[in-house]
């Protein structure tokens, strides 16, 4: 994409950024917010190239106890509160665009297209890492 990652622990973003080291950070809305990065950082690009996804983890041998109706009822409450959580976590953003704007950010929503495109490349780069990933994913979103 055309960016230089520079990993760096949290606490020294803010003053990367002040001094020069970094040109931005990347981060969910509330770390930026709550990390005050929108003070030395004026610009916010809503590239949106991730959804949070949480995942309940157990072992096989304590699911295979369970009856169909109870994995059932798991299934369809985590689906529930992962909507739930999504929703909130969209409110919470919403709301944060408001104050950093509030306070001289620029939000800009760059085409996404271009970086799609950009990134079709990864799934070529690793063809034998997941036969099909690209088209899997494609048919899971619609």
């Amino acid at each position: 994409m055309g960016a230089t990652p520079t990993p760096m622990p949290l606490a020294d973003v803010y003053p990367a950024l002040t001094q020069g080291v970094i040109d931005g950070a990347e981060n969910p809305l509330s770390v930026l917010y709550g990390q005050k990065l929108h003070e030395p950082a004026k610009y916010v690009s809503l590239v949106n190239y991730l959804t949070t996804a949480a995942v309940w983890m157990g072992g096989e041998a304590f699911f295979s106890t369970l009856p169909e109706d109870q994995l059932a009822l798991i299934h369809e409450t985590g689906r529930e509160a992962g909507l739930y959580s999504q929703q909130l976590a969209k409110e919470s953003d919403e709301k944060i665009l408001e104050l950093m704007k509030a306070e001289g950010v620029e939000i800009i929503e760059p085409d996404r297209e271009a970086f799609r495109e950009k990134a079709l490349v990864v799934y070529e780069q690793f063809p034998n890492w997941s036969p099909n990933l690209y088209q899997t994913l494609q048919d899971q979103l619609k």
